[in-house]
């Protein structure tokens, strides 16, 4: 933040997350290819920009639009029905405006509007590194998803390799100590997120035990203040003095029963996933693989 590359970039508008509106995917590639590397390939973490290029790649590979490959492999056979690029007319009562703290202030002032704002139309560019809209049902069905290695019912949304590269830390030391620095350093603006030890395959990694965290924890923070994490089960220990009951580390994860009786009737639209604040952790009912680490190949970090 403040560099002068991170200047450019939202001059050029290659920032595909603010109120300008990117261009369209051939021109935002032109765009990006006009600014120098940021790094050396792998030598340093990078937040967002590989994966809106991900995006342009799944949508030039397959032939269709970024979104109708989403919808088509992971939204319909989950019953993600709320997610998209933007909220049709008929649901936009549901999304909150958002508001962003005057620096000087703490004021609140709006930053985006539900009606007329960046989300009630559809986008020229459908970036792979945010941008979707979702609900609580929604990112449920998902993570739940991710906690049983990939499945959904009896149906493969993604393959056990992907979810374990997807929620294993794939950095190293250096890139990893890189990116707490930017956490740390931007706290104003990350709220002290970030600081999770780790990062997988475009998703924070825990590596070490929160306050009530638990190592394992996965997920990502949206920078309108929404929050998705999910805990693996943790192995249960045998209570010695009352040795016909186990002992289960931790209560960061909130039963899907629980959870459904405390989120109940009409969810509320929300922007998905970016920086943001408060957990929302789930877990299904015993499905979910082991949360055994995976090794991650080296070299497969974010860089840009």
């Amino acid at each position: 933040m403040g560099t002068p590359i991170m200047d450019a970039i939202f001059e050029r508008g290659v920032f595909s997350q603010s109120v300008q509106e990117a261009p369209g995917p051939d021109e935002w590639m032109r765009r990006l290819g006009t600014l120098p590397l940021m790094h050396q390939p792998g030598e340093r973490w990078q937040y967002q920009i590989s994966n809106d290029v991900l995006g342009v790649l799944v949508a030039r590979v397959t032939g269709q639009s970024f979104e109708a490959f989403l919808r088509e492999r992971v939204l319909d056979p989950l019953g993600m029905k709320d997610t998209g690029f933007h909220v049709p007319a008929e649901k936009i009562d549901r999304l909150p405006t958002s508001y962003v703290p005057d620096p000087r202030t703490g004021e609140f002032t709006v930053w985006d509007e539900a009606v007329s704002g960046q989300y009630s139309l559809p986008p020229v560019f459908q970036s792979g590194g945010g941008g979707l809209v979702s609900t609580v049902d929604d990112c449920h069905a998902y993570f739940r998803m991710l906690l049983n290695g990939g499945m959904h019912g009896s149906e493969r949304i993604l393959s056990r390799p992907a979810v374990e590269l997807m929620t294993t830390n794939c950095l190293t030391p250096e890139q990893n100590a890189a990116r707490n620095a930017m956490a740390r350093d931007n706290v104003h603006i990350s709220f002290g997120q970030g600081q999770h030890g780790g990062w997988g395959l475009g998703m924070a990694v825990r590596t070490y035990r929160g306050d009530y965290a638990p190592i394992g924890q996965f997920g990502w923070d949206g920078g309108t203040g929404t929050s998705t994490y999910a805990d693996p089960p943790q192995p249960a220990h045998r209570n010695p003095a009352h040795p016909g009951r186990d002992v289960h580390p931790g209560f960061g994860a909130a039963h899907p029963r629980l959870l459904d009786h405390a989120l109940p009737g009409n969810r509320r639209l929300t922007p998905s996933p970016r920086p943001g604040r408060r957990p929302l952790t789930t877990t299904p009912d015993g499905q979910a693989p082991d949360a055994e680490p995976s090794t991650c190949p080296q070299g497969s970090a974010e860089s840009t």
